[in-house]
């Protein structure tokens, strides 16, 4: 389950794994230093499922060394022996400061975190990363670097930067990335059906895993079907994301305080990607609600 700001927060997460079983890794929403100062609500998000049979691995975002010390210093401190580096966030505000895609083009930044990687001996590091900024071979020279330490796997998106989710992933570069790189490799980008992750399985033979983000939210029963062998039909999919949504409101009721309007802004983005199997209809009225009533009166209908 890939990382995705406001939606994969450790309540999907909890629910989705009770609902569709926890045989998979996911990854928090990224974690960074804000202001001068590490952001609790990314930690605590972390830390939310630290215990929990699907605990997921925390991703961090930094522009700087000094910025992965302090972050992977709490984490490991926190009792994290996985972390996750994004060098793949898109986001302007992030590129601009060397963080996310932005790391691409800093080779030097990146050869002090492979010696700083390298030389941890209490955690594991994986990589998720884009193939450029501007260009589509960024990724060749920090790929070399990456090769130089033992990473739990490097996953690849590949799209540059200045495209972010426009256009489909190239997966044509696949192949060449695998052959590459040292370290397993896991594809992400437009998984969006079960025969995208068994034709991937059965082109790529050396590939280490898939991961899934909008397809995932757009399709959350995609994992499970995979597991089984076999696509579900629309009336099992269906009654499994029905469930999924009460289990995730009855999370979010125990967290979410100041009243119906923070609840509602909570759930709404949960069927944001939702509208082909809920229908137009459905999905705009659950948008356009204004209150809890409103709200639950368009799921009902469903």
């Amino acid at each position: 389950m890939a990382p995705m700001q406001g939606y994969t927060e450790a309540e999907y997460r909890r629910a989705h794994a009770e609902v569709y079983g926890a045989g998979y890794t996911s990854y928090t929403p990224f974690l960074r230093i804000e202001r001068g100062e590490v952001a609790q609500r990314g930690v605590r998000d972390a830390l939310a499922t630290q215990s929990d049979p699907a605990a997921a691995v925390p991703q961090i975002i930094v522009g700087s060394v000094e910025e992965f010390d302090e972050l992977t210093g709490l984490l490991k401190e926190k009792g994290f022996r996985s972390i996750d580096i994004n060098m793949g966030c898109p986001f302007p505000p992030q590129v601009r400061k060397g963080r996310g895609a932005g790391l691409l083009t800093r080779l030097d930044v990146v050869e002090v975190l492979a010696e700083r990687i390298a030389a941890d001996s209490k955690c594991r590091y994986s990589v998720k990363m884009r193939t450029g900024v501007k260009t589509d071979s960024d990724w060749r020279p920090v790929l070399d670097i990456l090769n130089g330490v033992s990473l739990r796997h490097v996953t690849v998106h590949p799209r540059i930067a200045a495209d972010q989710y426009r256009g489909r992933a190239d997966r044509a570069m696949l192949g060449e990335f695998i052959d590459a790189s040292v370290n397993p490799v896991v594809y992400n980008g437009d998984v969006d059906e079960v025969e995208d992750i068994i034709g991937l399985a059965s082109q790529y033979p050396a590939l280490h895993g898939v991961m899934a983000g909008r397809g995932l939210l757009a399709r959350p029963s995609l994992f499970a079907e995979v597991a089984d062998g076999r696509e579900w039909d629309a009336e099992k999919r269906a009654d499994a994301v029905k469930r999924l949504h009460g289990r995730y409101r009855e999370l979010l009721e125990k967290r979410v305080v100041g009243g119906e309007h923070q609840l509602l802004a909570k759930l709404k983005p949960f069927w944001e990607y939702l509208e082909p199997a809920i229908g137009r209809k459905s999905w705009k009225a659950i948008h356009k609600s204004t209150s809890m009533a409103a709200y639950d009166a368009a799921v009902v209908r469903i």
